[in-house]
C-alpha cells in the first residue's frame, strides 16, 4: 500500500505560530478532554506537561477526529494519525522536534517546509 500523506497542510500560517507536524503510531490518538495522546492500552503522553510550553494540538483532518475509528476507511484511519503541535514563537523548533520524536506515541515528526522567495 502506498504511503499516504495529509491532503492539505494545516491552516496555520508560518508567520502566525510555529508548529511541528506529527504522525502518531497505530493505536494512538489525541484526546482533547485529557490534553494527551492516548494509546489503546491507556498509556498517555501529555504535551502540556514537562519543560516545553505547549499551546495546542490540532488534528490535520479535523473532520475525522470526532468519528469512531471503526467507522473510518483504511485511508481515513491513516490520515487521522496526523496532528499539528502549535507552540509559542520563542520555542526552538529544532530542539522541539528532537524531543517530540522521542515520545512513545510518535512515528514521525517533521518541521514545516521553509517557504520563501529565492
Amino acid at each position: 500500500m502506498p504511503k499516504l500523506q495529509p491532503a492539505a497542510r494545516p491552516l496555520v500560517a508560518r508567520s502566525e505560530a510555529p508548529y511541528v507536524t506529527i504522525k502518531v503510531k497505530p493505536g494512538w490518538h489525541y484526546a482533547p478532554s485529557r490534553n494527551a495522546f492516548v494509546s489503546v492500552d491507556s498509556r498517555a503522553v501529555c504535551p502540556s506537561r514537562g519543560p516545553l510550553p505547549w499551546t495546542k494540538v490540532e488534528p490535520t483532518a479535523a473532520s475525522l477526529a470526532s468519528l469512531a475509528e471503526e467507522t473510518l476507511s483504511e485511508a481515513e484511519r491513516e490520515l487521522a494519525r496526523y496532528y499539528v503541535v502549535v507552540v509559542p514563537r520563542e520555542v526552538d523548533l529544532k530542539r522541539l522536534l528532537a524531543r517530540v520524536r522521542k515520545w512513545p506515541c510518535v512515528e514521525t515528526a517533521e518541521l514545516p517546509p521553509g517557504i520563501g522567495l529565492p
